[in-house]
């Protein structure tokens, strides 16, 4: 039995609920942009990657970022702690792809035998 994208986003975004619209929206974007077959292949399920990339862009609204941009480095509450990604030299990646989500899911695609983008496609 397959894992379904809403599924995945309850367990990534516990007591959050993304709407259908945005879900619709963000996985057809996800899906003209990136390679996701090639993931696929190499034994990711799809809609685990869909609900990342749709995680990942959530996270301003979660967060309440309205415009704002400034990324967050690491975040503490209680005992649970969150990094966000950094790059080289450690610098911080903005907007989704600056999120942990963000992160594990450009490290999957961009992994796969397929490559990250597919040629001819909008960023």
């Amino acid at each position: 039995m397959t894992t379904t994208i809403k599924e995945w986003l309850a367990i990534l975004l516990p007591g959050y609920i993304v709407d259908e619209g945005a879900i619709s929206a963000l996985s057809s974007l996800c899906a003209s942009v990136y390679d996701l077959q090639a993931a696929v292949e190499d034994g990711y399920e799809l809609n685990y990657l869909l609900a990342l990339y749709i995680a990942a862009n959530q996270y301003y609204a979660i967060e309440g970022n309205s415009g704002s941009m400034r990324p967050v480095v690491s975040k503490r509450e209680g005992k649970v702690s969150q990094s966000y990604a950094t790059g080289k030299g450690g610098s911080v990646k903005a907007g989704w792809k600056g999120t942990t989500y963000g992160q594990e899911f450009l490290d999957i695609v961009s992994e796969s035998r397929g490559g990250a983008m597919l040629l001819g496609s909008a960023s």
